[in-house]
C-alpha cells in the first residue's frame, strides 16, 4: 500500500500525535530519560507531518445533468 497515495486530514494527524502519551512501567530510574526521548520523538513525528508534501485537490462535488 506505500505506493498508493492518499489524502488525509494533517490537521486532524497533527492533533493526534501530539496527544500521543507513552505509559512506562516496571522502571525504577529512566523514567526522565525515556519522557524526554518520547518528548523529542514526537517533535519529530511532528514536523515531518507538518513538512509533508501536500496535493493540490478540489473536493468532489456530485450533481446532475437539468433537461
Amino acid at each position: 500500500m506505500a505506493d498508493k497515495k492518499r489524502l488525509i486530514d494533517a490537521n486532524e494527524l497533527f492533533e493526534q500525535i501530539h496527544h500521543l502519551s507513552v505509559t512506562v512501567t516496571g522502571l525504577r530510574s529512566g523514567k526522565g530519560v525515556l519522557s524526554e526521548y518520547v518528548k523529542h520523538y514526537r517533535e519529530s513525528v511532528l514536523r515531518i507531518v507538518d513538512e509533508a508534501p501536500t496535493v493540490d485537490a478540489v473536493e468532489v462535488v456530485h450533481g446532475e445533468w437539468e433537461p
